[in-house]
């Protein structure tokens, strides 16, 4: 019996430590309200966490940057994305057009694209990327919309991707839905060489809007038509 309680409160105490060690970042409201959680990911426009609010079960959920007057962060390793403006150029103003499944500046000559039209480019990510039970979880029997940012280099290879508007803000899905956005973004980087922008009748790199949509059905990816899907108010087609 002796041995069995000393292995029952080593238990117990290991327990609250780690507890104690979970929560220990903190979320400032707005409206003066303090969250004491567990910080997993802070991208440009959500805040998403897990704390324990009374005691029984750990909830993971989210906040809007919007809402959250500040942080702190002390867990290691917590990704923290820089806060940037959401994409809304005009094209009075910025030169903003649309054509065969990217978003791209007016001022280029010719803009850049992927031999075959951008139907290429779904029917690689529709090959390429991998669907996991998470996935078909997270956004079975939903749309999904992911707004990529991708520069084009003059060679036509894709050289840096970022995630713009992430599914979480688009269509309100968890933080899991990172994994999926993550793995997109990854295959992205190795997809067919495209043909580069012109400007001044040289080829140039060139910084563009990529958005995607598509679908899950059991374990496969779905790719839709993405045409003027974002509101880039008044912009030419």
């Amino acid at each position: 019996m002796k041995n069995i309680t000393i292995i029952f409160l080593v238990t117990i105490g290991s327990v609250q430590t780690l507890k104690s060690q979970d929560f220990n970042d903190l979320i400032i409201t707005k409206s003066n309200d303090t969250i004491h959680c567990k910080i997993g990911l802070i991208n440009n426009y959500n805040i998403f966490y897990r704390f324990n609010p009374k005691k029984k079960k750990i909830i993971n959920t989210y906040i809007s940057r919007k809402e959250v007057h500040t942080f702190i962060v002390n867990s290691a390793g917590v990704d923290v994305q820089k806060q940037e403006d959401l994409p809304n150029p005009e094209p009075e103003k910025d030169g903003f057009a649309e054509s065969n499944g990217i978003i791209y500046s007016t001022h280029l000559e010719s803009p850049p694209n992927i031999s075959g039209g951008i139907h290429t480019l779904y029917s690689y990510l529709e090959k390429n990327v991998k669907i996991y039970n998470r996935d078909i979880k997270i956004f079975k029997n939903n749309e999904v919309i992911i707004l990529y940012k991708i520069t084009i280099q003059e060679a036509g290879l894709i050289s840096n991707a970022t995630i713009n508007q992430s599914s979480s803000y688009t269509g309100g899905f968890s933080y899991e839905a990172r994994f999926l956005e993550e793995e997109i973004r990854e295959v992205l980087m190795t997809s067919p060489i495209w043909n580069p922008a012109i400007l001044d009748g040289k080829t140039v790199p060139v910084t563009v809007y990529l958005p995607l949509k598509f679908s899950i059905d059991q374990n496969k990816l779905t790719m839709l038509s993405s045409d003027y899907t974002f509101s880039f108010k008044n912009r030419k087609k």
